[in-house]
Formats: structure tokens, sequence, C-alpha cells
């Protein structure tokens, strides 16, 4: 028994990448995230809505160069998906950038929320973010499908094998 467990150990050393996740903490499903017009919502609420559907969570902020890049490709994603729902998850640290940025930047999405931690928040733990921007794909269950995409083409071959 004790060989075995060393042989699983020696596995996971060579193979060298951990497991993606294929669902949130529950912590993290029970977050209150911020929509536009300040009421609150668990994100597993958020979810749950869009049940049946695809959905693309971009992690961004409106501080972040990247992301801030990343948007013509965002939005022709969009464009070109209009199957899938785009959920946008701020990370910035205020509330106020965050809006300011939806209208300056014509964020893309049908929805957009504001994450209070960031990437210290259960959610930015859940999902291991340690950049941005960053895309996760769920399921039509809301099982996470894709856990670690940070270029929207890359995103686009993981879906579609393009």
């Amino acid at each position: 028994m004790k060989s075995l467990f060393y042989a699983v150990i020696m596995l996971l050393f060579i193979n060298g990448k951990p497991v993606d996740k294929t669902h949130f903490s529950e912590e993290a499903l029970n977050q209150q995230i911020t929509t536009v017009d300040g009421t609150s919502i668990a994100f597993k609420d958020v979810i749950a809505k869009y049940k049946g559907k695809t959905i693309v969570l971009d992690f961004w902020a409106s501080w972040c160069s990247d992301c801030i890049k990343a948007l013509p490709a965002v939005k022709e994603f969009k464009k070109n998906h209009t199957d899938m729902v785009l959920i946008t998850l701020s990370m910035d640290r205020k509330q106020e950038a965050w809006i300011a940025a939806i209208d300056k930047l014509k964020i893309p999405g049908e929805v957009h929320y504001f994450v209070p931690g960031g990437f210290k928040s259960a959610i930015g733990l859940s999902a291991e973010l340690n950049w941005i921007p960053r895309y996760l794909v769920l399921d039509t269950e809301g099982n996470i499908q894709i856990f670690d995409t940070i270029k929207v083409n890359k995103l686009e071959e993981a879906l579609f094998g393009a």
C-alpha cells in the first residue's frame, strides 16, 4: 500500500502539471458579487441564471493593460459566438474604476460584475487567479470546462480546436 502511495506521488511529479479544476469552491459559489446597479448576488446564482448555456467568464480589471489590449479580440469572440454568455468579472480595487471602465472601454458581455476582494476573494482564490486577463469556460451544467486560458485565440483553440 505504501508503494502505491509513492507511485502516485511520483506520477504527479513526472506529469508536472496540476489537474485543472472542474468546480468552484463552495465559498466562491456563495460569495456575493455586485451588479452595475449596486445589487449584490451570490456567484452561484449568476451561474444558475444561465444554466443550459455555455458561459465564458472573463476576469479583468480597468488598470490591466493586457486586459485592455485583449478587448478587440474579446469583442470579436462575443460577436462570433452569440450562443455563449460572456460574463465579465472585475478584479478592480474600487467599484468606481470598474463602472467608469465599462462605459469608457465599451466592455463586451451581457452582464458585468464586480468581485469584492479581487484576486484574494474566494472566487479569485478558487480560480487560482495569478494573472489577468483570464478566461474560464463553464459547460451547460455550470462545471468548469476550460480552466486556464489567458488569450482569446487560445480559448478558441481549446473550445473548437481551431
